[in-house]
């Protein structure tokens, strides 16, 4: 079944490969809604005092980067998509920390939820390439040791 066809280039990765592929197309569009929403409120906060206040806000230049970041989890980057997952975990603790409080509860688990499930399925998604092309680029121990803590919360354990 996982197999060369004959005749054929194409390797059949199983079920769940698309459903990598799946979970990391919603995290990707997850990281695009994060950075569309701190771009919106820059230039709604501050497009009243010009241009530049909108360019040099810490809105925009948060917004600008995680868009940066949704370029790297469009191409499969483990490293983008831990980044983003770990950015807006703190983020939202940070928040907590000092707020006392955290809007939009379903909103954030919500995202948070996808973008765990991205950062798993991108990891597993490499292995599985590994596995099935042999001359795939190998992973670094640094990355293990970072996707290790994912899997075991986000693993799916059959």
């Amino acid at each position: 079944n996982n197999k060369l066809n004959e005749g054929s280039t194409e390797v059949d990765y199983g079920p769940e490969f698309e459903e990598c592929r799946i979970k990391m197309r919603r995290g990707f569009w997850a990281v695009v809604f994060l950075a569309a929403v701190s771009l919106v409120f820059a230039f709604v906060q501050n497009i009243s005092q010009g241009l530049t206040s909108v360019l040099s806000s810490a809105l925009f230049i948060d917004g600008a980067v995680i868009a940066l970041f949704a370029l790297g989890v469009y191409r499969k980057s483990r490293a983008s998509i831990t980044i983003i997952f770990v950015y807006y975990l703190v983020s939202k603790i940070l928040s907590y920390y000092l707020t006392g409080t955290i809007n939009g509860i379903v909103l954030v688990v919500l995202l948070l939820l996808f973008l765990g499930q991205a950062t798993y399925s991108t990891y597993r998604y490499h292995s599985l390439k590994k596995h099935y092309e042999p001359d795939y680029k190998p992973t670094n121990k640094l990355t293990w040791w970072v996707a290790t803590p994912f899997y075991v919360i986000f693993g799916d354990w059959r």
